[in-house]
């Protein structure tokens, strides 16, 4: 990679995390539309990155916006696959719908691609989340 190119890359991951946190404090201080909104330029930036998809999700999850929240999280785990943390975020909410066998589809998805990354803490994460479910 090009010294330029390289620098453009690394601008840009500083902007996304940049836009991550700002959105993660507006939702500390329940301003999911603002938060809504700065996710909306994250996922322009980043739709590749599953943290921006998890954060829209959760934007519109808080702000009750639940059916919105539950498709934000489905098509970050198409375009950022694999990720386990989007998968885990709508199986919650198909659980909450009562919706029990695509929440469990959805929960085996999140643990087959937390394995899949190798990630020891996603995986004990996620396994954890599932306990809660018995």
């Amino acid at each position: 990679m090009n010294s330029a190119v390289a620098a453009r890359c690394a601008g840009r991951g500083g902007a996304v995390d940049s836009l991550y946190v700002v959105s993660l404090w507006l939702m500390q201080q329940q301003r999911y539309r603002d938060a809504a909104a700065v996710a909306r330029a994250l996922v322009r930036l980043a739709p590749y990155d599953e943290r921006s998809w998890l954060v829209l999700g959760a934007c519109h999850e808080r702000g009750d916006e639940t059916e919105l929240a539950l498709e934000m999280y489905g098509v970050g785990r198409t375009l950022a696959a694999p990720a386990p943390r989007c998968e885990l975020a709508r199986a919650r909410l198909l659980r909450q719908r009562g919706m029990q066998t695509d929440a469990c589809a959805a929960y085996a998805a999140a643990e087959s691609a937390a394995h899949d990354l190798g990630d020891d803490a996603l995986m004990h994460f996620i396994e954890k989340e599932g306990t809660r479910w018995d």
